[in-house]
């Protein structure tokens, strides 16, 4: 492929989830933030998946052994990272042995871990079963990432895993390539096929499919279809075996395969040079979206600008074209990612060196290039993202929850759009879109007096906050710092104001508090609770931490004595009330008192009397 011979090992997109799609907007959303990973060599990420606590999951590989790496096994690792919503990094795990691995796809798996697809020609480290000089690698990790399971596929040539799908009756689909005969691999027709590989949830192998023809062909995406199947996207040179209507050269080549992994349909797309297919993603009307690079300016290709183009292919539920977009300048585009939102458009990730023709912005060499089309392939907007090096897009575009983009990919800029890079090529992760408020706390549980630690997590920075914690109070730091001194359920509020506008959230009964340990809580017991006037009760405490005491009988007399002894001298019933204090708060207990029996003639004493 064209991008393999332009300094990448290989080149493949993750499958990219679809979240909450936003519709298209006039304008190109803002940065929010971007991350530089890596240490001081060669680190990048091709993939990258939102995860269910709202964070990512990066892949790529690392040379590093400094920065924000460690545990590199020996020249390029496979390096995984989980990333929390704002880009920081959680945890990383460097993934090899003492050769070359490389990570193409990553997927969040049903039990919280992630599986990995890329390839391995380690046979020591982590890596066990290696079977030639190269093969497909698949691993799975913990939540936490660490290794559970690995598996080596292929034969005695050279293999690769450039995508993984979860299967839609359980377990993982692998794509990418074979040149191999022997091993897990069988029915090669010639050269490199396009290889699909069906495992189960303890990696086991289902089935294997190698699908092309006498020339070489390579998977670079795989997804799953409505109809229990997958669409799977790569590049052909091929016109013989599986492969039919090849324009000449490299063709782009989608083949649509059935829950079992056999053949339903192919199709050629191209012209007389060399095109390439990297994503075929279902749309919402039942067709496909395909993405790509096109050289050709014949055949199925129109409008290309010069040298390649970033190519785009609606294609009907048969994978017939019902339009194509070339998109670029005089230079090299070529796209890697894509994304339908909601109204039907579609984002669209690639890299170009053209500063002319649909280009505008370049910052200087190879830059991220970020396209919004229309359903039939208008572009409403585009957007240069990058410094004054080169900066690529790896596994592109995904929609966050707030409706946001992400991109993952690898930078050797440090100005411009990027910063804080560590030295040579980092990976780059980009978030654009619409300011959106967010916090932590470092408890939200205790007791009376309960101080908790605020953390804002907004996005952008903001340039001003208004917190409310939910008793009255509230804040302007940036990280408050706030004592409850009352029992309660508290909702926190954060309002935040940025460059890009403002946003608000709120957490109902977020803290919770509950009574001082130190503080008293009061309790008694009575000798006795209903009789005959006159009435004679002895009250005994039995609160705890209490330092005084203060009794009341009804209204009719009172006493500060620890367990006071009274009389009842006339019929009715009596509430008893107790209030327990400390230096830390007081606490109430009541009871009550029924006295019967006829009033005393002629006394004038009190009807209640404290004798002891």
């Amino acid at each position: 492929m064209f991008m393999r011979s332009m300094g990448r090992t290989a080149l493949v997109l993750a499958a990219l989830v679809l979240l909450a799609l936003p519709a298209a907007a006039a304008t190109a959303p803002e940065l929010e933030w971007q991350q530089c990973l890596g240490g001081s060599g060669y680190d990048e990420a091709f993939a990258i998946e939102p995860t269910t606590d709202g964070g990512y999951i990066a892949a790529g590989s690392t040379t590093s052994i400094n920065g924000n790496v460690s545990g590199n096994h020996g020249a390029s690792d496979i390096w995984v990272v989980k990333l929390t919503r704002t880009g920081e990094m959680v945890w990383q795990h460097c993934l090899g042995g003492s050769e070359d691995e490389y990570a193409y796809a990553v997927l969040q798996t049903a039990d919280g871990g992630y599986l990995v697809a890329g390839t391995a020609s380690s046979n020591d480290g982590d890596v066990s079963g290696l079977r030639g000089a190269n093969d497909a690698w698949v691993v799975k990790l913990s939540g936490s990432g660490e290794l559970v399971w690995q598996r080596c596929l292929g034969g005695t040539d050279y293999d690769g895993a450039y995508a993984v799908e979860r299967a839609t009756d359980g377990g993982y689909v692998v794509a990418g390539s074979t040149r191999s005969t022997d091993g897990d691999v069988s029915g090669n027709h010639g050269g490199s096929d396009m290889w699909a590989v069906r495992l189960t949830d303890a990696g086991e192998t289902a089935w294997q499919h190698c699908l092309g023809g006498t020339g070489d062909e390579s998977a670079d995406s795989v997804q799953s279809t409505v109809d229990g199947g997958y669409i799977v996207s790569g590049s052909t040179d091929s016109n013989s075996g599986d492969v039919s209507g090849n324009h000449g050269g490299d063709d782009a080549w989608v083949v649509k395969l059935s829950g079992s992994g056999a053949l339903a349909w192919q199709r050629c797309l191209g012209g007389t040079k060399h095109d390439y297919a990297y994503v075929a993603q279902e749309t919402a009307d039942g067709g496909y979206i395909l993405i790509g690079g096109a050289q050709s300016a014949d055949g199925d290709v129109e409008g290309n600008h010069g040298d390649f183009d970033t190519w785009v292919v609606k294609l009907d539920g048969v994978g017939v074209p019902a339009w194509q977009s070339c998109l670029g300048g005089s230079r090299y585009e070529e796209a890697f990612a894509v994304q339908q939102t909601a109204d039907g458009g579609y984002l669209v990730a690639s890299d170009t060196y053209s500063n002319d023709g649909d280009v505008r912005g370049n910052h200087g060499d190879r830059d991220i290039w970020l396209v919004l089309l229309t359903g039939s392939g208008e572009t409403a907007w585009q957007r240069c993202l990058g410094g004054t090096a080169e900066d690529w897009v790896g596994a592109g575009a995904l929609v966050a929850t707030d409706g946001g983009y992400v991109l993952a990919g690898a930078t050797a800029s440090n100005d411009g759009d990027v910063g804080g890079n560590h030295g040579g090529f980092d990976a780059w992760i980009v978030r654009l879109g619409p300011p959106y408020a967010a916090f932590s706390a470092n408890a939200t549980s205790g007791s009376v007096p309960m101080t908790v630690a605020f953390t804002d997590e907004s996005s952008p920075m903001p340039y001003h906050r208004w917190w409310t914690f939910g008793d009255g109070s509230g804040s302007v730091d940036a990280n408050p710092v706030h004592t409850y001194t009352k029992a309660g359920t508290y909702t926190v509020n954060l309002t935040v104001w940025t460059t890009s506008g403002s946003a608000s959230t709120s957490k109902a009964g977020y803290v919770t508090v509950g009574a001082d340990s130190r503080a008293p809580v009061a309790d008694f017991s009575l000798s006795r609770t209903s009789g005959t006037a006159p009435f004679y009760v002895k009250f005994t405490d039995s609160s705890t931490n209490a330092t005084s005491w203060r009794w009341d009988f009804g209204g009719l007399a009172w006493t500060t004595a620890k367990s006071p002894s009274v009389v009842f001298r006339r019929p009715g019933t009596y509430t008893v009330t107790l209030v327990a204090t400390n230096a830390y708060g007081s606490s109430t207990r009541t009871s009550s008192v029924t006295v019967t029996g006829a009033a005393p003639r002629g006394t004038k004493d009190s009807a209640v009397s404290v004798v002891g």
